[in-house]
């Protein structure tokens, strides 16, 4: 090895410098992105340069951020600056944008998360109680069947889709809207609803709601005691002189998984 050839590194101890594996540095020599200095003819062992090192690093960091070898090519053979700040400056706005959306994706899991909360404790829940509920903001769509029937499950497919067309963001909580008839004995289906945040995007969906700030009364059910539990509730109303302002039957998934027998509140408004 003559004295320049001092000042190189073999591909070995290149590799252990830079933390690169040998088959990558191979790699990157055959597409031309990271070529060696010098090939010895006889050996064909590869040479690098210590100047090499730091192309190596802006590589491996920008490789990182998912930049692609080809566009990574492009940049190492661009000796204009020009072209690497505008290269920089959008690759700046797009992780801004990837971070934006992080912040966004942790509030929904905090969202999720207190909504996990609430469900817990109305799970505890045994025969008749009171829960106090914010302003509700849903989208809605005609429907008259139980949960699980497929009619009810195509037209939950519309309204997801309704959610993806407009923009808005699931709060991952569902329910249907009910009606008594006058002596208050019987209840039916009468829509379904997606809940939703509220946004400027709300108004301009055909079927947004807003389900009134107010007291509730409600008592938990599943399919299996659905009637005996409204049952219960209407008895309940009745014997306190209140005609409900708003019903609505809350699905309060805590299965991910099986929907079969799904646990749901019916919920009164009695009071604002």
């Amino acid at each position: 090895v003559t004295e320049e050839r001092q000042i190189m590194l073999g591909i070995g101890q290149f590799s252990k410098i830079c933390q690169v594996s040998v088959k990558t540095l191979r790699y990157y020599d055959k597409i031309g992105l990271v070529r060696p200095v010098y090939v010895d003819p006889e050996t064909n062992y590869r040479y690098y340069s210590s100047q090499q090192l730091y192309q190596l690093e802006v590589i491996k960091y920008l490789k990182k951020l998912g930049i692609s070898n080809g566009q990574l090519l492009k940049l190492c053979y661009d000796e204009d600056i020009d072209g690497w700040d505008q290269f920089m400056s959008g690759l700046s706005h797009q992780l801004q944008r990837k971070i934006d959306l992080l912040i966004h994706d942790i509030a929904r899991i905090g969202f999720f998360r207190n909504r996990i909360e609430y469900l817990k404790k109305v799970n505890e829940k045994d025969g008749i109680y009171y829960n106090h509920f914010d302003a509700r903001y849903i989208i809605e769509r005609e429907c008259h069947s139980l949960p699980t029937m497929d009619e009810t499950i195509g037209e939950f497919t519309a309204l997801y889709k309704d959610v993806a067309n407009f923009s808005l963001s699931n709060t991952f909580q569902s329910g249907a809207m009910l009606s008594c008839n006058e002596n208050l004995s019987h209840l039916e289906y009468e829509k379904i609803y997606v809940e939703v945040n509220i946004s400027p995007e709300f108004a301009k969906v055909p079927n947004h709601r807003v389900l009134p700030a107010g007291l509730y009364i409600c008592i938990n059910n599943n399919l299996v005691d659905r009637e005996e539990k409204s049952e219960i509730l209407l008895n309940y109303v009745r014997s306190i002189g209140i005609t409900p302002a708003v019903i609505t039957e809350e699905y309060i998934f805590t299965n991910l998984i099986n929907y079969d027998n799904p646990h749901m509140a019916l919920q009164m408004l009695v009071g604002t």
